[in-house]
């Protein structure tokens, strides 16, 4: 799913959409107010506002990202750090070097990522004894909404909670999911953005070739 065709992308567009009834979930239309519930009541008005503006700033800065070319092959990994999606004391990438990792980012809202999410966790399952961690990064705005996608999908790995969107710039986010293969020095070595069951395999390779490789 590309990020200009997303919630985010029509908001950096300048675009309003309203969520129709749960027989449409998922699906958005324009609206002349902002971001208003077929249903407000009370504090849900101030909440939808205040997601609004969080969800137009990180628009702009993923549509920015989206053009932005990926970190290069070979080359460090961007900074990053954020709390962990259920709470507690932030994480960085620095936590994980010795091991490497699959970094996932992705969203309640890419259909893509509920086919990649159970599978990203069986191959974690599948290689942790190794030295293999996938590190998922949601990018929803209401920890609540991608909490409850990881709990329904049993998901074993570590998540974190959406970090400051001016430290997704230099990860040239195009697609959702967008991932990004570390080797256990913390360089990027595989990038893969969008998702299909038949990107499995290749996937898998090149794990397996980092995991191979002498530290």
């Amino acid at each position: 799913m590309s990020i200009k065709d997303s919630r985010w992308g029509r908001a950096a567009a300048g675009q309003n959409y309203q969520r129709p009834g749960r027989s449409g979930y998922g699906q958005w239309r324009p609206t002349g107010r902002l971001w208003r519930h077929n249903e407000i009541h009370g504090g849900e008005n101030v909440r939808i506002r205040r997601a609004a503006a969080w969800l137009s700033a990180l628009g702009g800065l993923l549509a920015l990202a989206a053009q932005a070319a990926p970190p290069s092959l070979g080359s460090p990994a961007p900074e990053l750090r954020a709390e962990p999606l259920a709470g507690g004391e932030s994480q960085g990438l620095a936590d994980y070097r010795g091991r490497v990792v699959y970094l996932d980012f992705w969203a309640t809202w890419c259909a893509p990522c509920r086919i990649s999410l159970p599978l990203l966790d069986g191959l974690r399952a599948e290689y942790a004894v190794r030295g293999f961690e996938v590190l998922g990064v949601s990018l929803d705005e209401e920890r609540g909404k991608a909490l409850q996608v990881v709990r329904q999908l049993g998901l074993r790995y570590p998540t974190l909670a959406a970090p400051e969107p001016a430290s997704l710039l230099p990860f040239g986010i195009g697609q959702m999911p967008s991932a990004y293969l570390l080797d256990r020095q913390g360089r990027v070595r595989y990038i893969h953005q969008g998702f299909r069951r038949s990107d499995l395999p290749t996937i898998r390779s090149e794990i397996e070739k980092l995991l191979e490789e002498k530290s």
